[in-house]
């Protein structure tokens, strides 16, 4: 499948199911209106003391053709704004969508 091919379901679902959200950079400077897929990544292992528990880690998706987030960065949606606490990393094979690990600020 092409890049382009794989995209048009990545297109359908953020204009289906993204909620509009405004992104401001770590740095300062001018938000960026953008659309977020909510949810939650996969079971991840969480440092805590000498044992690696599995929990639910908070998580916003946005299209890497509308912006590269970066870790601090902020997004503010349903009046909340949300800080970047690592390092996004693109989701899919095809490197469209940036997984965004977020904490409520």
């Amino acid at each position: 499948m092409s890049r382009r091919l794989a995209g048009l379901p990545v297109e359908r679902a953020f204009a289906r199911f993204g909620e509009p959200a405004l992104y401001l950079p770590s740095g300062g400077g001018p938000g960026t209106p953008v659309r977020v897929l909510v949810g939650s990544d996969a079971d991840e292992p969480i440092a805590y003391g000498q044992g690696r528990p599995l929990g639910r880690i908070s998580a916003l998706r946005v299209k890497a053709g509308e912006l590269t987030p970066g870790r601090g960065g902020v997004f503010e949606l349903f009046g909340e704004r949300y800080v970047v606490a690592g390092d996004p990393r693109l989701a899919d094979r095809y490197r469209l969508v940036w997984l965004c690990k977020v904490d409520v600020a």
